[in-house]
């Protein structure tokens, strides 16, 4: 927490969110659940945009 806190210094809107209860009963596993949605939705656009290349 402490080094968010360091780091949020920079950034005002996530400063505002370490305040916030949500962001301090936020499960363990939140960054891993988030790093992977953002990985799929890649694999998704790079599929679709090799789909429309083939055409």
């Amino acid at each position: 927490m402490t080094r968010s806190t360091e780091t949020a210094k920079q950034f005002p809107h996530l400063r505002e969110r370490l305040d916030t209860a949500e962001y301090a009963a936020a499960p363990d596993n939140s960054f891993d659940f988030g790093l992977q949605v953002l990985l799929d939705g890649f694999e998704a656009r790079l599929a679709a945009d090799r789909t429309e290349s083939a055409r």
